[in-house]
Protein backbone atom coordinates (compact mmCIF):
# COMPACT_ATOMS: atom_id res chain seq x y z
CA UNK A 1 0.00 0.00 0.00
CA UNK A 2 1.47 3.26 -0.95
CA UNK A 3 2.10 6.14 1.79
CA UNK A 4 -0.59 8.39 0.90
CA UNK A 5 -3.17 6.07 1.30
CA UNK A 6 -1.45 4.77 4.15
CA UNK A 7 -1.89 8.10 5.49
CA UNK A 8 -5.41 8.68 4.29
CA UNK A 9 -6.80 5.41 6.39
CA UNK A 10 -4.76 6.48 9.08
CA UNK A 11 -6.72 9.29 9.44
CA UNK A 12 -10.07 8.63 8.90
CA UNK A 13 -9.08 6.04 11.69
CA UNK A 14 -8.27 8.68 14.02
CA UNK A 15 -11.21 11.04 13.75
CA UNK A 16 -13.60 7.69 14.04
CA UNK A 17 -11.64 6.86 17.05
CA UNK A 18 -11.70 10.75 18.51
CA UNK A 19 -15.25 10.49 17.83
CA UNK A 20 -15.55 7.35 20.03
CA UNK A 21 -16.15 4.67 17.01
CA UNK A 22 -14.09 1.31 17.22
CA UNK A 23 -14.48 -1.46 14.64
CA UNK A 24 -14.93 -3.91 17.66
CA UNK A 25 -17.84 -1.80 19.28
CA UNK A 26 -19.75 0.34 16.72
CA UNK A 27 -22.19 -0.16 13.95
CA UNK A 28 -22.09 2.70 11.30
CA UNK A 29 -24.06 3.12 8.31
CA UNK A 30 -22.37 4.46 5.03
CA UNK A 31 -23.86 6.74 2.59
CA UNK A 32 -23.06 5.33 -0.50
CA UNK A 33 -23.84 6.75 -4.29
CA UNK A 34 -21.83 4.60 -5.85
CA UNK A 35 -19.10 7.77 -6.72
CA UNK A 36 -15.75 7.61 -6.47
CA UNK A 37 -15.65 9.43 -3.12
CA UNK A 38 -18.18 7.30 -1.27
CA UNK A 39 -17.18 4.07 -2.74
CA UNK A 40 -13.00 5.07 -1.44
CA UNK A 41 -14.45 5.49 2.02
CA UNK A 42 -16.02 1.90 1.85
CA UNK A 43 -12.92 0.72 1.20
CA UNK A 44 -10.90 2.44 4.03
CA UNK A 45 -13.86 1.24 6.54
CA UNK A 46 -13.57 -1.74 5.43
CA UNK A 47 -9.64 -2.03 5.52
CA UNK A 48 -10.17 -1.14 9.25
CA UNK A 49 -12.75 -3.82 10.03
CA UNK A 50 -15.14 -1.38 10.58
CA UNK A 51 -19.23 -3.03 11.04
CA UNK A 52 -21.15 -0.84 8.79
CA UNK A 53 -24.55 -1.11 6.69
CA UNK A 54 -24.86 0.35 3.20
CA UNK A 55 -27.73 2.80 2.12
CA UNK A 56 -28.40 4.19 -1.61
CA UNK A 57 -30.85 6.37 -2.51
CA UNK A 58 -32.18 5.73 -5.94
CA UNK A 59 -33.39 9.12 -7.27
CA UNK A 60 -34.26 7.83 -11.11
CA UNK A 61 -32.84 11.58 -12.35
CA UNK A 62 -30.86 9.94 -15.00
CA UNK A 63 -33.27 7.10 -16.15
CA UNK A 64 -31.41 3.58 -16.06
CA UNK A 65 -28.15 4.98 -15.20
CA UNK A 66 -29.41 5.53 -11.74
CA UNK A 67 -30.82 2.22 -11.36
CA UNK A 68 -27.74 0.63 -12.40
CA UNK A 69 -25.84 2.44 -9.76
CA UNK A 70 -27.90 0.99 -7.16
CA UNK A 71 -27.63 -2.27 -9.11
CA UNK A 72 -23.62 -2.00 -8.37
CA UNK A 73 -23.76 -0.62 -4.65
CA UNK A 74 -25.99 -3.24 -4.16
CA UNK A 75 -24.45 -6.75 -5.88
CA UNK A 76 -20.79 -5.04 -3.84
CA UNK A 77 -23.23 -5.09 -0.65
CA UNK A 78 -24.18 -8.37 -1.16
CA UNK A 79 -20.76 -9.42 -2.08
CA UNK A 80 -19.32 -8.73 1.33
CA UNK A 81 -22.21 -9.69 3.30
CA UNK A 82 -23.59 -6.44 4.32
CA UNK A 83 -27.05 -5.02 4.87
CA UNK A 84 -27.73 -3.08 1.92
CA UNK A 85 -30.69 -0.18 2.24
CA UNK A 86 -32.71 1.27 -0.40
CA UNK A 87 -34.94 4.24 -1.07
CA UNK A 88 -36.42 4.11 -4.31
CA UNK A 89 -37.30 8.13 -4.24
CA UNK A 90 -37.78 8.51 -8.28
CA UNK A 91 -41.91 9.74 -7.37
CA UNK A 92 -41.09 11.71 -4.54
CA UNK A 93 -38.55 13.76 -7.12
CA UNK A 94 -41.02 13.90 -9.74
CA UNK A 95 -43.36 15.49 -7.60
CA UNK A 96 -41.01 18.50 -6.86
CA UNK A 97 -40.97 19.68 -10.27
CA UNK A 98 -39.71 23.01 -10.50
CA UNK A 99 -38.17 23.26 -7.15
CA UNK A 100 -34.67 23.31 -6.21
CA UNK A 101 -34.38 19.43 -6.89
CA UNK A 102 -30.95 18.85 -5.15
CA UNK A 103 -31.70 20.96 -2.01
CA UNK A 104 -35.05 18.34 -2.19
CA UNK A 105 -32.65 14.92 -2.79
CA UNK A 106 -31.16 16.87 0.18
CA UNK A 107 -33.63 16.77 2.85
CA UNK A 108 -35.14 13.35 1.41
CA UNK A 109 -32.01 11.38 1.84
CA UNK A 110 -30.78 13.07 5.26
CA UNK A 111 -33.84 12.59 6.62
CA UNK A 112 -34.16 8.67 5.37
CA UNK A 113 -30.70 8.09 7.04
CA UNK A 114 -31.87 9.37 10.36
CA UNK A 115 -35.21 7.17 9.94
CA UNK A 116 -32.24 4.50 9.21
CA UNK A 117 -30.43 5.28 12.23
CA UNK A 118 -33.71 5.51 14.54
CA UNK A 119 -34.79 2.00 13.36
CA UNK A 120 -31.51 -0.13 13.55
CA UNK A 121 -29.63 1.65 16.36
CA UNK A 122 -26.35 2.85 14.01
CA UNK A 123 -24.15 4.62 16.13
CA UNK A 124 -23.57 7.18 13.20
CA UNK A 125 -24.10 8.29 9.37
CA UNK A 126 -20.99 8.57 7.53
CA UNK A 127 -20.71 10.65 4.10
CA UNK A 128 -17.51 10.88 2.29
CA UNK A 129 -17.89 15.05 1.74
CA UNK A 130 -14.39 16.28 1.62
CA UNK A 131 -12.47 19.72 1.28
CA UNK A 132 -14.09 20.87 -2.38
CA UNK A 133 -17.28 19.71 -1.32
CA UNK A 134 -16.79 22.39 1.53
CA UNK A 135 -15.40 24.62 -0.48
CA UNK A 136 -18.48 24.35 -2.77
CA UNK A 137 -20.99 24.71 0.03
CA UNK A 138 -19.31 28.15 1.12
CA UNK A 139 -19.50 29.76 -2.12
CA UNK A 140 -23.42 28.63 -2.87
CA UNK A 141 -23.98 29.91 1.16
CA UNK A 142 -22.10 32.88 -0.01
CA UNK A 143 -24.27 33.10 -3.22
CA UNK A 144 -27.51 32.95 -0.93
CA UNK A 145 -26.44 35.87 0.79
CA UNK A 146 -26.00 33.34 4.08
CA UNK A 147 -24.41 34.59 7.21
CA UNK A 148 -21.76 33.07 9.80
CA UNK A 149 -23.55 30.44 10.06
CA UNK A 150 -24.57 29.26 6.65
CA UNK A 151 -20.99 30.27 5.63
CA UNK A 152 -19.25 27.50 8.39
CA UNK A 153 -20.55 25.10 6.09
CA UNK A 154 -21.15 21.59 6.85
CA UNK A 155 -20.64 20.40 10.38
CA UNK A 156 -17.59 17.59 10.50
CA UNK A 157 -19.50 15.36 12.99
CA UNK A 158 -22.86 16.25 14.72
CA UNK A 159 -25.78 14.08 15.77
CA UNK A 160 -26.65 12.52 12.84
CA UNK A 161 -23.79 13.00 10.07
CA UNK A 162 -20.05 12.15 10.23
CA UNK A 163 -17.72 13.39 7.94
CA UNK A 164 -14.09 11.90 8.43
CA UNK A 165 -12.88 13.38 4.74
CA UNK A 166 -14.03 16.85 5.16
CA UNK A 167 -10.35 18.03 5.88
CA UNK A 168 -9.24 15.95 2.48
CA UNK A 169 -8.43 17.45 -0.59
CA UNK A 170 -10.32 15.91 -4.16
CA UNK A 171 -6.23 15.48 -5.40
CA UNK A 172 -5.57 13.19 -2.03
CA UNK A 173 -8.72 11.37 -2.47
CA UNK A 174 -8.41 10.77 -6.46
CA UNK A 175 -4.80 9.01 -5.85
CA UNK A 176 -5.84 6.80 -3.09
CA UNK A 177 -8.92 5.80 -4.77
CA UNK A 178 -6.23 4.74 -7.87
CA UNK A 179 -3.93 3.22 -5.00
CA UNK A 180 -6.44 1.40 -3.55
CA UNK A 181 -8.22 -0.02 -7.01
CA UNK A 182 -11.42 1.18 -6.11
CA UNK A 183 -14.63 0.66 -8.34
CA UNK A 184 -16.87 3.25 -8.46
CA UNK A 185 -19.20 4.59 -11.14
CA UNK A 186 -19.55 7.88 -12.76
CA UNK A 187 -22.29 10.14 -12.62
CA UNK A 188 -23.75 12.11 -15.34
CA UNK A 189 -25.46 14.53 -13.53
CA UNK A 190 -22.35 15.63 -12.41
CA UNK A 191 -21.64 17.57 -15.68
CA UNK A 192 -24.73 19.18 -15.92
CA UNK A 193 -24.43 23.14 -15.31
CA UNK A 194 -28.20 23.72 -14.47
CA UNK A 195 -27.21 22.72 -11.03
CA UNK A 196 -25.58 25.36 -9.36
CA UNK A 197 -23.42 23.19 -7.30
CA UNK A 198 -21.92 22.12 -10.36
CA UNK A 199 -21.59 25.54 -11.75
CA UNK A 200 -19.33 26.64 -8.69
CA UNK A 201 -17.53 22.90 -9.21
CA UNK A 202 -16.95 23.04 -12.93
CA UNK A 203 -16.22 26.76 -14.00
CA UNK A 204 -16.01 29.02 -10.74
CA UNK A 205 -13.53 26.89 -8.30
CA UNK A 206 -11.03 26.00 -10.93
CA UNK A 207 -11.28 29.91 -11.99
CA UNK A 208 -10.57 30.65 -7.97
CA UNK A 209 -7.61 27.66 -8.12
CA UNK A 210 -5.89 29.36 -10.82
CA UNK A 211 -5.63 32.95 -8.46
CA UNK A 212 -4.39 30.29 -6.07
CA UNK A 213 -3.95 26.68 -6.14
CA UNK A 214 -4.44 26.14 -2.57
CA UNK A 215 -8.18 27.91 -2.99
CA UNK A 216 -10.57 24.96 -1.77
CA UNK A 217 -7.93 24.31 1.12
CA UNK A 218 -8.61 28.45 2.11
CA UNK A 219 -12.22 28.33 1.58
CA UNK A 220 -12.35 25.02 3.94
CA UNK A 221 -10.13 26.79 6.33
CA UNK A 222 -12.19 29.37 6.59
CA UNK A 223 -15.45 27.95 7.11
CA UNK A 224 -13.67 26.27 9.86
CA UNK A 225 -12.75 29.54 11.53
CA UNK A 226 -16.29 30.74 11.42
CA UNK A 227 -17.75 27.72 12.97
CA UNK A 228 -15.52 28.27 15.67
CA UNK A 229 -16.81 32.30 15.78
CA UNK A 230 -20.42 30.52 15.40
CA UNK A 231 -20.13 28.39 18.46
CA UNK A 232 -18.33 31.66 20.04
CA UNK A 233 -21.45 33.86 19.47
CA UNK A 234 -23.81 30.93 20.63
CA UNK A 235 -22.04 30.73 24.22
CA UNK A 236 -21.83 34.43 24.34
CA UNK A 237 -26.20 34.60 23.46
CA UNK A 238 -26.78 32.03 25.98
CA UNK A 239 -24.79 33.65 28.86
CA UNK A 240 -25.48 37.36 27.98
CA UNK A 241 -29.92 37.07 29.50
CA UNK A 242 -30.47 37.91 25.61
CA UNK A 243 -32.69 35.00 25.59
CA UNK A 244 -35.40 34.06 28.48
CA UNK A 245 -37.82 31.16 28.90
CA UNK A 246 -41.40 31.56 28.72
CA UNK A 247 -43.74 31.63 31.45
CA UNK A 248 -45.14 28.15 30.58
CA UNK A 249 -41.57 27.11 29.91
CA UNK A 250 -42.25 25.63 26.11
CA UNK A 251 -40.59 28.69 24.30
CA UNK A 252 -37.92 31.17 24.44
CA UNK A 253 -38.39 35.26 24.27
CA UNK A 254 -36.06 37.78 23.04
CA UNK A 255 -35.34 40.29 25.88
CA UNK A 256 -35.22 43.17 23.73
CA UNK A 257 -33.36 45.64 26.23
CA UNK A 258 -30.91 42.90 27.13
CA UNK A 259 -30.57 42.93 22.76
CA UNK A 260 -30.05 46.76 22.81
CA UNK A 261 -27.19 46.98 25.44
CA UNK A 262 -25.25 45.28 22.54
CA UNK A 263 -23.39 47.18 19.67
CA UNK A 264 -24.22 44.73 17.32
CA UNK A 265 -28.05 43.93 18.07
CA UNK A 266 -28.99 43.07 14.29
CA UNK A 267 -26.12 40.81 14.24
CA UNK A 268 -27.24 38.91 16.97
CA UNK A 269 -30.48 39.04 16.23
CA UNK A 270 -29.80 37.34 12.63
CA UNK A 271 -27.95 34.59 14.51
CA UNK A 272 -31.08 33.51 16.60
CA UNK A 273 -33.62 34.36 13.54
CA UNK A 274 -31.88 33.01 10.38
CA UNK A 275 -33.08 29.65 10.66
CA UNK A 276 -36.69 31.06 10.79
CA UNK A 277 -35.96 32.79 7.36
CA UNK A 278 -35.73 35.99 8.63
CA UNK A 279 -33.54 38.08 5.94
CA UNK A 280 -30.68 40.25 7.57
CA UNK A 281 -32.88 43.41 6.41
CA UNK A 282 -35.86 42.31 7.88
CA UNK A 283 -34.06 41.56 11.29
CA UNK A 284 -32.34 45.40 11.07
CA UNK A 285 -35.83 46.96 10.75
CA UNK A 286 -36.99 45.19 13.55
CA UNK A 287 -33.41 46.55 15.74
CA UNK A 288 -34.38 49.86 14.35
CA UNK A 289 -37.38 49.72 15.74
CA UNK A 290 -36.40 47.80 19.32
CA UNK A 291 -38.25 50.77 21.57
CA UNK A 292 -41.40 50.43 19.25
CA UNK A 293 -42.19 46.52 19.94
CA UNK A 294 -42.86 44.60 22.82
CA UNK A 295 -40.48 41.31 23.88
CA UNK A 296 -39.65 39.46 20.55
CA UNK A 297 -41.17 35.16 20.94
CA UNK A 298 -38.33 33.72 19.40
CA UNK A 299 -39.38 29.92 19.81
Amino acid sequence: MLEGSTKLIRHVSEKLEKWGYSPSKSRLLLATSGGRDSMLLWKILDQLKYTFDIAHVNYGLRGEESNEDAQFVEKLAKLEGRAFHLLEASEMMKSLTGSNVQSAAREIRYSWFESLKDQFGFEAVLTAHHQEDQAETFLLQLLRGSGGKGLSGMDEQNALICRPLLEISSAIMEQAASDLAVAWREDSSNEELKYRRNHIRQLILPKLKQLNPEASQILAETCMRLKTEQNLLKYFIHNSGILEQTADKLGILINKHKLQEHPEPTYILHHLLEDLGFSWSLCGQITANLTKTQELDYH
